[in-house]
């Protein structure tokens, strides 16, 4: 059945005075798979894809060694995982990530197995930095120095070539990808003003941690504002818990599935709704730390009627991606102490915050 999608298009006021927006909306596949590369990145980097296509994680060797240099392979082993646990942990900013993955680089990973991952994930902090040309560079490297290894040569089924219904090289996806970010920041991404959220109506979510005021954009996605205003109204978040948090990066919250006494098991959990769903308008307001965006159903490209993030980090490779259609105005340290909640290995908390009630300030 296709989705029933509220649209954007007619009651928009900036959509046919924004010339850049349709190419907007063309990147969308691009930028997905961006994200996979960035998540792929903090997660572990290329040794969790490899895992998954069903072969030994890359660092492990079949030929004897030494015990001094089984020691130090797997020193420098940990020390490159560490470093993405702390980036996807929110430990570690992504400027920090750079200097260490550099550091990495240059003292113990220089020749070695190591040498190609730390290249990637070099080249994957610089695509979420906006630095298109210190990509380039760190996938240029890769590429040269290390023509025969696995991320150069295999095509993996995760990864769509653009082209090709085929799977796609790691690294000629991630040259799509850099390809994309250069034009859009050359582009659209260089004129962008972003606009102010009105001053009123405001949300507050009073929750178990303390209160969230919200602020919106009405002139950028008017159906947006206008049903998350509709079901504060009505009562619909009342009791909803922020059942997913990914680390670093958002929290996620407004399933109906979530509150206490609506019969859910644990695998309805991130599937409630309303019964509709909302036409995507992302790339107009950035994906900063502080921002309300609607969850994006990627295999029906399209937004949930109810379910939103607000961003703790500044994700910004989603900008063409995520609808944001509000703001936190105040109360960032009470979404930081929600972020801060320990998950399961489905990054859903072990003591989920509920939101006790929710009511608009006209």
């Amino acid at each position: 059945m296709k989705p029933t999608m509220a649209s954007e298009a007619e009651t928009n006021p900036m959509s046919n005075r924004d010339s850049w927006r349709q190419a907007v909306r063309n990147s969308l596949s691009i930028v997905a798979m961006a994200s996979a590369l960035f998540l792929a990145l903090v997660a572990g980097s290329p040794a969790a894809v490899v895992a998954q296509e069903g072969e030994n994680p890359p660092g492990t060797s079949a030929a004897p060694e030494s015990a001094a240099a089984e020691a130090a392979r797997e020193n420098r082993w940990n020390r490159y995982r560490d470093i993405g646990r702390d980036l996807q942990g929110g430990r570690l900013g992504p400027e920090e990530a750079l200097e260490d993955y550099q550091r990495l680089l240059t003292t113990v990973a220089r020749g070695t197995e190591l040498e190609p991952y730390v290249l990637y994930s070099l080249m994957g902090v610089c695509f979420f930095l906006e630095d298109t040309e210190g990509a380039s560079k760190w996938l240029t490297e890769l590429q040269s120095k290390h023509p025969d290894h696995y991320l150069n040569t295999r095509r993996m089924s995760a990864l769509r070539d653009l082209d090709e219904q085929t799977g796609s090289t790691t690294t000629h996806y991630a040259s799509q990808v850099l390809e994309h970010q250069r034009q859009w920041l050359s582009g659209a991404g260089r004129r962008w003003t972003e606009p102010e959220p009105t001053p009123t109506p405001k949300v507050v979510l009073e929750t178990d941690e303390g209160n969230i005021t919200l602020v919106f954009y009405p002139d950028v996605a008017p159906r947006h504002v206008e049903n998350f205003l509709k079901l504060v109204r009505e009562g619909y978040y009342d009791g909803t818990t922020f059942h997913r948090i990914d680390l670093g990066i958002r929290i996620l919250g407004g399933d109906p599935n979530t509150r206490k006494g609506a019969k859910a098991s644990p695998d309805d959990i991130g599937k409630g709704g309303p019964g509709y769903e909302l036409e995507p308008c992302p790339g107009l307001v950035r994906n900063r730390r502080g921002a309300l965006t609607a969850k994006y159903i990627d295999r029906l490209g399209v937004d949930h009627g109810s379910q939103y993030f607000i961003n703790v980090g500044s994700p910004l490779s989603q900008d063409t991606r995520w609808t944001v259609f509000g703001r936190v105005e105040s109360g960032m340290e009470v979404v930081d102490r929600i972020a801060s909640r320990p998950v399961d290995e489905l990054w859903r908390p072990l003591q989920p915050v509920a939101v006790r009630t929710a009511r608009v300030i006209p």
